[in-house]
């Protein structure tokens, strides 16, 4: 049996800002259901492509998170390549430009799903349908396509951030991003949504004003262990 989730996140023009933490996030509730994470940061694997088409060899799924952007070229081109090399491979797009634009970055034939918003549970539940070889019918948050027909299912509530496992951050390669920005650190994010309603944030178009944040005694815990166990 496949069980093995390979996440991708594409280079992009400017300098490296660490670990992508929705990777990581992702991974976790993942990893505790049993499933095999392969995290590619094409940001610091110079030689992405090649570890792409490795991953997928034996792989459920790809996972693709992007932003508006650049990026979404590189996403295109692994992509493709995907195609070429296992065409029937299930790839998943997420981020803030597919939760924003689902019909449109569903229109390509290389993307057969999407994840809308927070995404932890939705990807779960995706891999649990996959390995199960059922439709995606009814997975709360997903967009994917029926006979050609894109399927929007129900807006998935946003989760208790509290109730969420912390982010994988045993994968991530603290020395390769040491050697590009030249010291150890990783981003570290307290809290989802925002109470607030800027015209130009995206916050608000999901979210909805709604705001929930890690418990004080979490935060002081994580980055403690960040600190101490990675050398941060």
């Amino acid at each position: 049996m496949k069980d093995k989730v390979v996440l991708f996140y594409p280079p992009y023009s400017g300098p490296p800002l660490g670990a992508p933490l929705c990777l990581l996030s992702l991974a976790s509730p993942l990893l505790e259901a049993g499933f095999r994470v392969s995290l590619i940061d094409g940001v610091v694997e110079p030689d992405f492509e090649r570890v792409v088409a490795r991953e997928i060899d034996e792989a459920l799924c790809l996972g693709v998170s992007i932003l508006t952007g650049p990026m979404i070229g590189s996403a295109i081109k692994i992509s493709h390549m995907v195609r070429r090399i296992r065409p029937g491979l299930p790839i998943v797009f997420g981020g803030w430009h597919p939760s924003l634009l689902p019909d449109q970055t569903l229109t390509p034939d290389f993307v057969d799903a999407v994840v809308r918003g927070q995404g932890e549970l939705t990807l779960l539940e995706i891999a649990q349908r996959l390995t199960e070889g059922k439709s995606l019918e009814g997975v709360r948050g997903a967009s994917f396509k029926r006979g050609g027909k894109i399927v929007q299912n129900s807006e998935r509530p946003v989760e208790n951030i509290n109730h969420l496992p912390p982010p994988a951050f045993h994968l991530v390669d603290f020395d390769a991003y040491e050697r590009i920005r030249g010291r150890r650190e990783i981003g570290y994010a307290t809290s989802v949504g925002c109470p607030y309603a800027c015209n130009y944030c995206t916050d608000q178009v999901y979210y909805k004003r709604r705001f929930n944040a890690y418990r004080a005694e979490r935060v002081v815990g994580e980055v403690s262990d960040l600190v101490e166990r990675y050398r941060l």
